[in-house]
This record gives structure tokens, C-alpha cells and sequence, in this order.
């Protein structure tokens, strides 16, 4: 999806920039109880690193770069990742760091009340392993198969191919001299 439809595409890029444009550009609000009254925190961690600067979820990145990069991936990929940083395990989370959602390969359970037991981020061959405490995941699910993504460009994937290739081909075409 990423390389036939995205990267090849500049109405799909385009499309995906302004989605999620739109998406980042709203604020994001740290409160006590969902759908309770609201009492704003805007001291506490959660707010800091997703939202606008001095703080943020990584060194060098803002919020609002990260949102955008989460709805692109979600858009493309059907999917998107985040590696959690921090001192202790079930202790304050210090980095939200962006994944490739690319990049990530879900390693599915035997069962229980966990969906994946672990993921494997990187190239294939010496992967990092990161634990599903160590991460946060999601996607949309594939009417396939619950645990697989199902991004929109692949409902979209022959109407974007043949595009592409339309386009290919014109472009061959006039280089040649038509």
C-alpha cells in the first residue's frame, strides 16, 4: 500500500496529507473521566508528551508531527505502532517513539485474553522484539481475518494501479516523442 499507492500516487499522497492535516490540527485534551464533567490536567504526563510544545513524546518531535505521522500510517497501512519508553515497567511512560508501520510484524498468541504475544519491529532478518507492554498497536481489522490491518488502499489498490500506470505510460509516451 505504502510503495503502490502512496509513494506512487501524488493524488493519494495528497489525499493522506490533507486527512491528516485535518486530524492533527484539533487539540488534545488530558481529562479526568471520559464523557464525565471535564477537569482539564494539563500538568499531567499523558498531556505533556501528546500535546503542543515545550514537552513532547520524544526528543525532537512534536505532538502534533506524531499524530500526523499515526494518522498517515493508520490511513495507508490500516495500522500504525508506537514503542513506549520507560524507567520501569508499569512505572510513568518518559517516550512515545514512532514506528514504521511498515516495519512492525505482529506475532499472534495461542490464545488467552491477549491478541499478539509480542512484536518484531525492524528488518527481518535480526529484529527487535519489543513486548506488547513495551508498545502500543493498533488497526483496523480485516474482514478476513480479525489480527490482519485492512488499510482503505486496499479496497482502492486497482483503481490507484491503474492510475499509476496510465500515467506511466503517457509519461513514456511523450518521452518518446508521441
Amino acid at each position: 500500500a505504502t510503495r503502490n499507492g502512496h509513494d506512487a500516487s501524488w493524488v493519494v499522497a495528497r489525499c493522506v496529507e490533507i486527512l491528516a492535516n485535518d486530524s492533527t490540527s484539533s487539540p488534545f485534551l488530558a481529562a479526568t473521566v471520559p464523557g464525565g464533567p471535564v477537569r482539564h490536567t494539563p500538568g499531567c504526563r499523558l498531556a505533556r508528551l501528546l500535546s503542543p510544545p515545550p514537552s513532547g513524546p520524544a526528543p525532537k518531535l512534536t505532538a502534533r508531527r506524531l499524530w500526523w505521522w499515526t494518522v498517515a500510517q493508520r490511513i495507508v497501512t490500516g495500522r500504525w505502532g508506537w514503542e513506549i519508553e520507560a524507567d520501569q515497567p508499569e512505572g510513568p511512560i518518559d517516550w512515545l517513539w514512532p514506528l514504521a508501520s511498515t516495519d512492525i510484524r505482529p506475532v499472534p498468541t495461542d490464545g488467552g485474553n491477549e491478541w499478539f504475544a509480542r512484536f518484531e519491529v525492524g528488518s527481518p532478518d535480526k529484529p527487535r522484539v519489543l513486548q506488547p507492554h513495551d508498545s502500543v498497536y493498533d488497526w483496523q481489522p480485516s474482514l478476513d481475518d480479525w489480527r490482519d490491518p485492512f488499510s482503505m488502499l486496499q479496497a482502492a489498490a486497482l483503481d490507484v494501479s491503474v492510475a499509476v500506470m496510465l500515467g506511466r505510460y503517457s509519461y513514456a509516451f511523450l518521452r518518446n516523442g508521441a
